[in-house]
């Protein structure tokens, strides 16, 4: 092992091989990738074990975001347990509006650092990854909505944008339109295309109160009204289109055409489920199909699905203890038969025995069960994904949600929960 760094030390410092801190850094990376290999046989592989059934994804961001947390792309460690562990991974912030929208790019789309130093990870490892999120009513870089990119507060709330200063209609639909097609020309032209197993497309959309269908705290929504939702998976199937023909031949010549997720949370609660239902399927955004475009269905009924616009669901699977597995399993069912196709995208746990940690593992074990036996019983169940790689990442950490490593990336007992869901599927 030493003899191998040595060697990768003076082809990295031909011409004066000393221990400078950059070497040293490098031998201690090296050191830890080895270290963390021979750690990482030591337990099953995740995705190996699942393969037969779906892709097994973990939430991922890299070093160069802003956040203040220990990031996984880019630190050897946690990079060899995600390969090891995992054939799928998903920008948890680094791709999200307000991280990639710049007012000063022609297309309006800067893909951050971070972003793009996950997307090279993906590419270079030959593993995929979902595109998380385009459109949301948060963390979007507020300067979209305003005249000029200029944001204007009220003198007594200063969190909250002067109506005065808001965009027309007509701007912020362009402002999107042009937004999400410099996102896709991105992924298109650099070559990361091949690697995107799906896109969520729009996220939350619909409202969590009893007498509220849409979210009108959404910005978006006030703007533009309900057809933003429209507008945001036209404008993604219109970009996949032109530009799966464009790049064709950075792909062998193949059109990588993206899939489409709608993506929300508590999407197994019976109302929140009717809304997202209602609406998929029955609330008619392009009526007489005035919005015309070769992306939709000329046969549709102006509709999201109708129209041909959304490909699948994402079920966030943002979970707690007291979960009824057979409701959000009778939910999954519905949304495949909208649809066919069903990602859970971001799966985790909240603890609410804490800190007992057997009930999290047999919940774990009991939700992996059920979805084998639902791709079994022909469930369009294509990828799970979970919400973090340690418990020290997990996004709302207050409520003691649970995932599958700890600290230390040493498996938990909710791993190997995981791991005896599918033993029997083995053999």
């Amino acid at each position: 092992m030493i003899q191998d760094i040595k060697k990768k030390l003076k082809r990295a410092f031909p011409r004066t091989y000393t221990v400078t801190r950059d070497a040293y850094h490098l031998a201690f990376d090296l050191f830890h990738t080895v270290l963390s290999r021979q750690k990482a046989r030591k337990y099953p592989s995740l995705y190996r074990l699942y393969s037969p059934f779906f892709t097994f994804g973990v939430a991922v961001d890299s070093w160069k975001t802003r956040f203040p947390f220990p990031m996984e792309i880019g630190n050897p460690e946690k990079e060899q347990l995600i390969l090891h562990c995992f054939n799928s991974i998903t920008c948890e912030n680094s791709f999200k509006h307000l991280y990639c929208f710049d007012p000063a790019a022609d297309c309006l789309f800067r893909i951050s650092p971070a972003a793009k130093h996950v997307l090279t990870f993906a590419k270079k490892n030959h593993i995929k990854l979902r595109l998380h999120v385009l459109v949301w009513h948060r963390q979007s870089n507020l300067s979209v909505f305003c005249r000029d990119y200029q944001c204007v507060y009220l003198d007594d709330d200063p969190k909250q944008l002067d109506p005065a200063c808001l965009v027309s209609r007509e701007e912020l639909i362009q402002r999107l339109k042009t937004y999400i097609y410099g996102a896709a020309e991105y992924i298109y032209a650099n070559g990361y295309a091949d690697c995107i197993s799906g896109w969520d497309v729009v996220n939350e959309a619909v409202s969590n109160h009893r007498n509220e269908f849409l979210r009108t705290n959404s910005l978006w929504m006030q703007i533009i009204g309900p057809e933003y939702i429209y507008y945001s998976f036209l404008y993604m199937r219109e970009a996949g289109a032109r530009y799966a023909e464009q790049y064709k031949d950075l792909y062998g010549g193949r059109h990588i055409n993206p899939r489409l997720f709608y993506n929300d949370y508590n999407e197994w609660f019976p109302k929140k489920q009717e809304k997202i239902i209602r609406l998929l399927r029955d609330t008619v955004l392009n009526p007489d199909h005035l919005i015309q475009s070769d992306a939709v269905n000329p046969d549709g009924n102006g509709t999201l699905l109708g129209d041909g616009l959304v490909d699948g669901i994402g079920m966030q699977g943002h979970l707690d203890t007291d979960v009824d597995v057979s409701q959000f399993m009778s939910a999954m069912k519905a949304y495949n038969e909208l649809t066919g196709l069903v990602h859970v995208t971001e799966l985790d746990v909240a603890n609410r025995n804490y800190p007992d940690t057997e009930k999290t593992a047999l919940l774990y074990n009991e939700l992996f069960q059920a979805f084998v036996d639902a791709v079994k019983n022909g469930i369009g169940l294509e990828s799970v994904t979970v919400w973090g790689l340690m418990d020290d990442r997990a996004y709302k950490r207050e409520k003691h949600i649970t995932l599958l490593f700890d600290e230390k990336l040493n498996p938990k007992k909710e791993f190997y929960a995981v791991v005896e869901a599918v033993k029997d599927d083995h053999g």
